[in-house]
C-alpha cells in the first residue's frame, strides 16, 4: 500500500510541475514531459529538475515530482548539488591562476602545508595542476584518520575531495580571499548565478529540496549545519547550474590557454586509468572532448556535461539517491550526440575496470552488486565493450542490450539478489595465470553465455 500511495503521489506531482512548466517559454520538449514522470515512478525518484543549453544559452528547463513532501518540485527549487560544486571552485581557482595570484604548476607549500604531511616531503609536489586533475595521492576524504598520501602526486588519478580542500587553502593563504568570496567573485556573479550560495543560507530554507533514499523516504541530510567546502555542498537551483555551463561552454572568461588546459587530459604519468581535465571529467567524442561531473551523496544524485564544440550542455538534479537509474535515457533523450556520449562513458568505465589490481575485483563486485545504480553502470559498460563488439547477430546484440535494463531493475525491485548478481558479475572473470582478470573481449559463445545469464530473472 505504502509503494502504491508513493508512486501515485510521485506521479501526481511530476504530472503537476510538468503542466506548470507548460506556461513558459523554456518549456521542455514534449518528448521528455512524457518519459521523464514514467521514469521516476520506475525508479522512485522523489523529485527531479532538468534544464538543456543550446547555443550557448538556457533552452528548456523542467521540473517533476516533490520538492519535499507535498511540496512539489519547481524550477527554482535549491539542490544541493554535491560533486557539482567541484567544477564551480576549479574555475574559481583557473581564474586566480588567470590574474597570476597563482601559477598552475608552483608548490602549494609555499601558501599551505598540512600538518599531518608536514613531514612527508611528497607534499612539496602538490599543485593546483595534480588537485583540479585528481592526482594529488591524497584520498577522497580523510573522516577520522590523520591525512597521508596514498601515491606520489602525479603517479595516477585518484578522486579526491580532500585535495581540493587542500588547494581551497592555499588559495584563501595566498589571496587573502575566503572560499566564498573567491567563488563569488570569479563565477557567481559573472556567470548570473544569482540563486546559488557557497553553502547553507537562510534566504533557500522555503526553497530547498529534502534528500528521498532508496526507498523514497525523506532523510534528514543536516545541510544547515554543514560548512561549505572546495569539493561539496553548494547550493544551486538547475537554472543557475545551467547558466554556469553556458559559461562554460562559452570559455568561462579564461584565457585561451587555460581554456584549452581545462578540457585536456591532464595525465603526468603514462596509460592513465581515468581522464580528467581540470575540473572536469572528459568525455572524449567526434567533435571534441565533452566536460562531464556528477555528484552523489544520501538523497542526492546530480550530473552536468557540457560540449563547447556543440555548445550544448545538460543538468539534471534530483533529491534521490536513485537518480542516477535515470540519467542514461535522459542524456539519450536530450543531448543531440546522446548515444556517443554514452558509449564513450561505457567505454571509460570499462577502461578503468580493467585497470583494477586482481585483488581489488572481488571485493568490487561485492560492492556493484548491492547497488542497482553502480550494476547499471557496469551491466551497460559490459554491453557497450564486449557484447556489441562481439560476433553476435545484430538481434542478439539488440537482445542484449534490452536485457541490460530489465536485469537492473530485477536487481532494484529484489527479484534478483545481492548474491545472484554477484553471481553473474564473477562471469566476467577469467584466469590469467594465478590471478584471475577481467575479459578482454567476448568470443560468440561467451557473448552467448552472457545473454542467457542476463535473461535468468
Amino acid at each position: 500500500m505504502k509503494q502504491r500511495l508513493f508512486l501515485a503521489s510521485a506521479l501526481c506531482m511530476g504530472l503537476l510541475a510538468a503542466t506548470a512548466v507548460n506556461a513558459d517559454a523554456l518549456q521542455a520538449p514534449a518528448a521528455i514531459q512524457k518519459q521523464i514522470p514514467a521514469l521516476m515512478e520506475k525508479s522512485k525518484v522523489r523529485g527531479l529538475a532538468i534544464a538543456k543549453i543550446e547555443n550557448g544559452k538556457l533552452a528548456w528547463h523542467a521540473a517533476f515530482g516533490e520538492r519535499a513532501p507535498g511540496k512539489p518540485m519547481q524550477t527554482d527549487s535549491v539542490f544541493n548539488v554535491a560533486s557539482l560544486t567541484k567544477p564551480v571552485f576549479a574555475t574559481a581557482a583557473l581564474h586566480a591562476i588567470a590574474d597570476q595570484q597563482l601559477q598552475l604548476d608552483e608548490s602549494l607549500a609555499s601558501y599551505w602545508v598540512d600538518e599531518d604531511i608536514a613531514d612527508d616531503p611528497r607534499h612539496q609536489k602538490l599543485t593546483a595542476r595534480t588537485v583540479l586533475s585528481h592526482q594529488s595521492g591524497l584520498p577522497n576524504w580523510r573522516g577520522n584518520r590523520k591525512l597521508a598520501f596514498m601515491f606520489e602526486p602525479g603517479q595516477r588519478h585518484e578522486y579526491s575531495g580532500e585535495g581540493f580542500e587542500y588547494l581551497r587553502r592555499a588559495l584563501e593563504r595566498k589571496t587573502d580571499q575566503s572560499m566564498t568570496e573567491l567563488m563569488n567573485k570569479q563565477v557567481l556573479q559573472v556567470a548570473g548565478m544569482t540563486q546559488t550560495y557557497v553553502g547553507w543560507n537562510a534566504k533557500i530554507a522555503d526553497r530547498i529540496a529534502t534528500g528521498f533514499n532508496e526507498a523514497g523516504e525523506p532523510i534528514d541530510t543536516n545541510l544547515a549545519s554543514r560548512q561549505p567546502n572546495a569539493a561539496a555542498h553548494l547550493m544551486s537551483t538547475v537554472d543557475d547550474y545551467a547558466r554556469f555551463l553556458a559559461w562554460v561552454a562559452n570559455g568561462a572568461g579564461l584565457p585561451a590557454e587555460l581554456q584549452k588546459q581545462m578540457a585536456k587530459p591532464q595525465a603526468l604519468h603514462s596509460n592513465p586509468a581515468e581522464r580528467f581535465g581540470l575540473g572536469w571529467k572528459l568525455i572524449p567524442l567526434s567533435e571534441g572532448e565533452a566536460l562531464m561531473h556528477d555528484g552523489r551523496e544520501p538523497g542526492v544524485r546530480t550530473y552536468a556535461m557540457v560540449s563547447p564544440q556543440l555548445n550544448e550542455g545538460l543538468v539534471i538534479l534530483t533529491n534521490s539517491s536513485n537518480g542516477e537509474l535515470i540519467f542514461r535515457p535522459l542524456i539519450a533523450e536530450a543531448m543531440s550526440n546522446g548515444e556517443a556520449i554514452l558509449r564513450s562513458t561505457d567505454q571509460l568505465v570499462w577502461h578503468y575496470l580493467q585497470s583494477l589490481p586482481p585483488q581489488a575485483l572481488a571485493p568490487m563486485s561485492r560492492g556493484i552488486a548491492r547497488s542497482p545504480s553502480y550494476l547499471s553502470t557496469l551491466l551497460h559498460a559490459v554491453n557497450t565493450a564486449l557484447m556489441q563488439s562481439s560476433a553476435l547477430s545484430d538481434a542478439e546484440k539488440r537482445a542484449a542490450a534490452e536485457q541490460v535494463n530489465d536485469y537492473v531493475f530485477a536487481r532494484f525491485n529484489d527479484q534478483v539478489s545481492a548474491e545472484q548478481a554477484q553471481a553473474l558479475i564473477e562471469r566476467l572473470l577469467r584466469k590469467d595465470g594465478d590471478e584471475q582478470r577481467l575479459h578482454i573481449q567476448f568470443n560468440k559463445q561467451a557473448a552467448r553465455e552472457w545473454l542467457q545469464a542476463l535473461q535468468q530473472i
